[in-house]
């Protein structure tokens, strides 16, 4: 932890979609190792709980509102900030959704993937960014493959297929403008990461398990479940993100090396892989809440993966990481805040702080 501080004290951080699940908790992780953190999203709404709830601050992220899609928008603010990192999680990110709104989502995924591109391609300086894509990018037959970051790309619905054009984008101006042999002349390093289903607190998107079982909890009810023996890489949401930081430093300082590829982030081992079965057990297990389900195949209404798994051997070996919690741990913290959230809705931002407080602690052994 004290390399990490050290190194991100001070740097220009900007996170596309930091009101987001994913945003709200990487605005926190960076924030505890003193960087200079900003954000831009499109204006809050009534799905931004995470933000809302952790009440996230201008101490801790500087906030702006922007449609990335807007190019001349974008680039406005991203000259003005002159960004060392940025972080590109900025997407529409639900399965469910993207059948509704096609247009949108592939709009949102692709075009402002491109304008983040774009935009480093006309910089001049020295500038590390990570593309956060999804692990279903991948063309998944259900075998249960443990998906190499070299397999094939494509994706059943159109959120998964936006998110392999994002993918194949990225790559064309990789090889195109950010190369490593011409590192020097253009000064970027350009990165994908595909991280497996994540969970933590703060996550109420629809159509997915932990918020759904929690506005169950809240509401008193009992969840019906769609396909208990799907399989997924479960992990906590700080594990992921450790390996984001990770990979944009690394590929900084090593100029030339860790840069322009894409990585997976997920269970080390594929036996950590559990099917919805078993994290509803875990949930059970250590919520203080009663949680109440049951199993309803016809309430299927759009095509999901059976089997989802990930091979992310490259990021072991190559970035030294692995996640820092066990699956049983990551819905045990999991719970933990939503329990807390439920009970109080007061002394969240506190015990999201602790939480990144405890998951820093584990890093300073590694």
């Amino acid at each position: 932890m004290e390399n990490l501080v050290n190194f991100w004290s001070n740097k220009k951080v900007v996170i596309t979609g930091h009101t987001g699940f994913k945003g709200s908790w990487l605005s926190l992780f960076l924030k505890k190792l003193n960087a200079e953190v900003y954000g831009v999203s499109l204006p809050l709404n009534e799905e931004d709980i995470t933000f809302k709830s952790m009440k996230i601050s201008d101490d801790i992220i500087k906030s702006d509102f922007l449609d990335i899609t807007n190019k001349i928008d974008l680039k406005g603010y991203l000259d003005n900030i002159k960004p060392d990192f940025i972080f590109h999680l900025a997407a529409q990110s639900l399965v469910g959704y993207s059948y509704e709104n096609p247009v949108e989502t592939f709009t949102t995924n692709f075009n402002g993937t491109l304008n983040i591109l774009e935009w480093l391609r006309s910089e001049k300086k020295k500038i590390s960014t990570i593309i956060v894509t999804s692990d279903k990018c991948y063309e998944n037959d259900n075998s249960g493959h443990a998906f190499l970051e070299e397999d094939k790309l494509g994706g059943y619905d159109p959120y998964s297929s936006s998110k392999a054009c994002a993918e194949i984008l990225t790559s064309a101006y990789i090889r195109s403008y950010f190369n490593d042999i011409n590192f020097y002349n253009h000064l970027k390093s350009v990165n994908s990461a595909r991280a497996g289903n994540v969970i933590g607190g703060g996550d109420w998107s629809k159509n997915r398990l932990f918020p759904d079982i929690f506005r169950a909890v809240n509401n008193k009810k009992t969840i019906q479940i769609r396909n208990k023996s799907s399989v997924r890489p479960w992990q906590f949401v700080l594990d992921p993100l450790y390996g984001y930081i990770r990979l944009a430093q690394l590929s900084y300082q090593n100029e030339g090396n860790f840069n322009n590829s894409a990585w997976n982030f997920g269970p080390s081992n594929i036996s950590n892989n559990l099917t919805v079965n078993d994290i509803l057990e875990l949930t059970k297990k250590h919520s203080k809440h009663e949680v109440k389900f049951k199993f309803d195949n016809d309430m299927q209404q759009f095509h999901e993966a059976l089997n989802l798994n990930l091979n992310s051997k490259k990021s072991n070996d190559h970035l030294n990481w692995s996640p820092q919690l066990s699956v049983e741990e990551a819905v045990q913290w999991t719970t933990a805040w939503y329990d807390i959230f439920i009970a109080t809705r007061k002394d969240i931002l506190e015990f999201s702080l602790i939480q990144v407080e405890e998951y820093s602690k584990k890093l300073s052994k590694v």
